[in-house]
């Protein structure tokens, strides 16, 4: 690094670089988390009201009919609906 001062200051920009991008990769994990703490805290979620719209439990698909099916199928070539079952699964 001594010899060749320009590639030092290149080394230095990139461990910089890849340093500040670690840091704001672990905030974001931790805001996170910190949200879902949030959420999982009894007390926090006391006053809020409880929307079964938003209950997923039992909305899961069964088959793969019905997992990869679209809404439009009934207009839809059946060709065009079978190349979609294909990509979704890819």
């Amino acid at each position: 690094m001594n010899e060749n001062p320009e590639m030092a200051e290149m080394y230095q920009q990139a461990f910089a670089q890849e340093k500040m991008d670690r840091e704001i990769d672990l905030q974001r994990v931790e805001g996170v988390h910190e949200y879902f703490d949030d959420i999982q805290d009894q007390r926090k979620m006391a006053n809020k009201h409880h929307d079964p719209r938003y209950d997923v439990v039992g909305t899961v698909k069964d088959t793969d009919d019905e997992a990869f099916s679209t809404d439009l199928e009934a207009d839809v070539d059946p060709l065009d609906t079978e190349l979609y079952r294909h990509y979704k699964l890819m």
